[in-house]
């Protein structure tokens, strides 16, 4: 095992009002944006890696006749095990929420999207050439929409697997793959 390598970031942007082409009046333009993140590997044991990561935004817009407003933040958690060098276990996490406002706007519209992700992946050898790679998905969207749609809010489920075959035709140099979704 070893301690967690954690990585953090954090870039900033803005634009100021520019002037209109005819005197010194400013054009309701300014725009700003502000990000954060981090992630963090953690070897769990010499075959176990944990990495969590994730960012958040906020940004914030002004023209003429709108100020829109947009904001979300996102988590990715994902364990992988390394059982030999061609065989492996990866199991997976993402949460994701999105939030888009224009208050001030003649006709004020929300968008508020979460998105829940399942992903696991396992890969294995059948003999010195041929490699096996399957996988099942789950994903949950919900969305709210502060206008009038119908139906205001959803509820959107997506499920999924897949199986890959590879096969060496030619060692290191010539893979036939055949696969399904």
């Amino acid at each position: 095992t070893s301690s967690p390598r954690p990585q953090i970031c954090g870039p900033f942007d803005q634009n100021h009002a520019n002037l209109s082409s005819i005197g010194s009046d400013t054009i309701k333009d300014a725009w700003s944006m502000t990000q954060g993140g981090f992630r963090m590997d953690y070897y769990m044991t010499k075959k176990t890696t944990l990495v969590l990561q994730g960012d958040a935004y906020r940004g914030d817009e002004n023209s003429e006749t709108k100020r829109a407003i947009t904001e979300g933040q996102n988590v990715r958690a994902r364990i992988t095990t390394n059982f030999s060098d061609k065989s492996n276990l990866r199991v997976q996490f993402y949460y994701d929420h999105a939030y888009r406002t224009t208050p001030k706007s003649r006709n004020p519209f929300s968008y508020d999207l979460k998105t829940y992700d399942t992903d696991i992946r396992h890969r294995f050898a059948i003999g010195g050439r041929q490699s096996i790679l399957y996988g099942v998905g789950f994903q949950l969207r919900e969305d709210i929409a502060g206008i009038s749609f119908h139906p205001k809010g959803r509820s959107m489920q997506l499920y999924s697997a897949f199986v890959m075959d590879e096969i060496s035709i030619v060692k290191e140099k010539l893979v036939f793959t055949i696969g399904s979704k």
